[in-house]
């Protein structure tokens, strides 16, 4: 339970407290705070609960709607993010996501470690810890006005121990946030102070300024990069990457802190009063557009949206006057609408282009698409035995009958995948500077996934599998339309099908016990994806089912039941949500390449280790 120290006689601050979400704040403000300190694996962190809590009573006082997490394991910082996106989607406006916590980068990018994770060597972090880039990527997908980022995320050596690696520091994210401010509280590749006092030395310089009133986000930064750097005797300074059109204030012209939390006393006492000042209060209205077809939204120049064929998307918090908007197409066609907003009221503008329907077909063999193999039914014995090195505690033997079902021989690639982008207007995945054509496309997410399956079953004829409304997707295993593949399927496929039940104990990757016969992985790739294909098959002629990219399945991850199953579908839906991943990737340990691994993320996780390939009824 907070107590605040009263600025202002109570009736004041009760009237303060009614006031300020919904009379003083020109757009909604949500935030997420998640703040990491009692590891259990790495070293342990005094201060970030502290920050967490002061900085979410700071957020809420300045009329943020906060969603708060302290010393949060990976699961609870997944619901907290899906919890936050939700949020975001439904009031727009200001977006703000603060860490604080031990943070570290691999492969260029930075990861967010929650404290329950046993994290033994960096190749593992991709799937242990949370995505700074995922973090922004669901930002991004709300199509806010304005986001703010803050990582306080940079605390000294997060993996003691031999064994354990990671850089130090932070990696600069890649994702391209529209209308934003990215701080870290070093710069990439430096460390941050955790502070001997109650708060981190960027956190207390954070606290202090953001209550003055009138004060730009960029000119505030620049108070908090000096009092850092002074703080630590020029050890660590902030990094500030923005890409701004508008100005923001915590606390706009005017307006003045109306109460302060106790947690934080010194850096209430230390915020200076300012002086009041006349504002000119902008005049907001909004866009109700409709798209014919797929494509990018402009708003007066700057991106603000990835529509789909027939969607329909509002954009709030538009300034009153005339406004232009364009809807740019795959096919290189621009549809451009000019439109006037007024104060409080909503223009409705429609884009009419539509873009011609591309096929795609896949010429069938014996029966089945051509690359793909008939995988026949049988039983077999699902997991790992107990004397299987590097056994995960997830593995447990059972019983599995399968139906028959047919299986891609390849990853999905990026010429397969770039295709589906031009035809329906999605943005195309990034391939890390690797190549794309015949490599397997990464950077993809299950949701991705599942509506690359409907549209490459609509182009081809058949029925879809997947019913698709949201984040709500049902699968009919009845059509003959493409699929992932399921748990069970995939690692009944993976093995060798039939010849299953006949594996030797050390035929653990992919049916073979020479691993690097058939995977690309950490020991003999430097860094990066391969062109499909170029490892040996597995007995069934299947490539790639160990290494190269993760594999989105279909399931639910849950322990695996006791009892003998067929067809099996992964756990239910009151299960969280998320899915399962198999075959480890470009940069996994040789115990993570094993065909019973299994890991799990969310399904709108999108990470250069993933991808996926597909199946469907024979």
């Amino acid at each position: 339970m907070r107590s605040y120290r009263s600025a202002f006689p109570f009736a004041l601050v009760v009237l303060m407290a009614f006031l300020l979400p919904f009379g003083l704040w020109a757009e909604p403000r949500v935030a997420l705070v998640i703040g990491n300190g009692k590891y259990q694996y790495n070293n342990v962190l005094k201060n970030p609960a502290n920050d967490a809590r002061d900085m979410a009573a700071a957020l809420s006082q300045a009329g943020f709607d906060v969603v708060i997490r302290t010393d949060a394991g990976l699961d609870d910082m997944n619901k907290a993010l899906r919890e936050f996106g939700n949020k975001l989607k439904a009031q727009k406006g200001v977006g703000l996501f603060y860490y604080t916590g031990h943070g570290t980068q691999v492969g260029g990018k930075s990861y967010l470690l929650p404290v329950d994770q046993d994290i033994e060597d960096a190749d593992e972090v991709a799937y242990k810890a949370m995505d700074a880039e995922a973090v922004l990527a669901k930002m991004q997908s709300a199509g806010n006005s304005l986001n703010l980022v803050f990582l306080d995320a940079c605390r000294n050596n997060p993996f003691p121990g031999s064994g354990r690696s990671g850089e130090r520091g932070l990696a600069v994210v890649k994702v391209d946030l529209p209308e934003s401010v990215i701080v870290y509280a070093a710069e990439p590749g430096k460390t941050a102070a955790d502070g001997e006092g109650r708060n981190s030395p960027f956190t207390r310089a954070l606290l202090k300024n953001m209550t003055a009133q009138g004060t730009d986000i960029l000119a505030l930064m620049k108070k908090v990069k000096a009092e850092v750097a002074s703080a630590t005797d020029g050890q660590q300074s902030p990094r500030v990457d923005q890409n701004l059109s508008r100005d923001f204030a915590f606390y706009p012209a005017g307006v003045q802190a109306a109460i302060a939390p106790t947690a934080a006393p010194a850096v209430a006492a230390e915020a200076a009063a300012a002086t009041p000042k006349v504002s000119v209060m902008k005049s907001y209205g909004s866009f109700a557009v409709s798209a014919s077809s797929a494509g990018a939204l402009y708003l007066d120049g700057a991106k603000v949206a990835d529509l789909g064929s027939g969607d329909e998307a509002k954009i709030d918090s538009v300034a009153a006057g005339d406004r232009a908007l364009e809807l740019r197409y795959a096919d290189g066609q621009v549809e451009t609408k000019s439109a006037s907003v007024q104060k409080g009221k909503s223009a409705s503008v429609s884009f009419s282009y539509r873009l011609a329907p591309r096929k795609s077909a896949t010429p069938a063999v014996g029966g089945l698409p051509a690359n793909f193999v008939l995988v026949p039914s049988g039983t077999f014995t699902m997991g790992s035995p107990k004397g299987e090195k590097d056994r995960g505690y997830d593995e447990a033997q059972h019983q599995v009958s399968l139906s028959p079902f047919a299986i891609s021989k390849y990853d999905v690639t990026f010429d397969e995948y770039d295709e589906y982008c031009v035809a329906t207007g999605t943005a195309k995945p990034g391939d890390n500077g690797w190549g794309r054509g015949s490599r397997p496309v990464i950077n993809v997410s299950w949701y991705d996934a599942v509506a690359y399956c409907n549209w490459r079953s609509q182009q081809e004829g058949k029925t879809p599998a997947y019913t698709i409304s949201g984040t709500n997707v049902s699968c009919d295993f009845g059509t003959n339309g493409y699929r992932l593949p399921t748990e069970a399927e995939w690692e009944y496929a993976a093995k060798g099908g039939p010849q299953a039940a006949s594996l030797v104990l050390n035929a653990v990757y992919a049916g073979n016990p020479n691993i690097d016969q058939v995977a690309w992985y950490s020991s003999n790739t430097l860094s990066g994806t391969h062109p499909v294909g170029q490892k040996a098959p597995n007995s069934l002629g299947l490539y790639d089912m160990a290494g190269n990219v993760w594999q989105w399945c279909w399931d639910r991850y849950g322990d695996y039941p006791k009892a003998t199953q067929s067809d099996p579908v992964g756990a239910s839906s009151d299960n969280l949500n998320i899915r399962v991943l198999r075959g480890g990737g470009w940069g996994s340990a040789a115990r993570d390449i094993r065909s019973a691994n299994r890991v799990s993320k969310i399904p709108d996780y999108r990470d250069y280790y993933f991808g996926f390939r597909l199946a469907s009824r024979p």
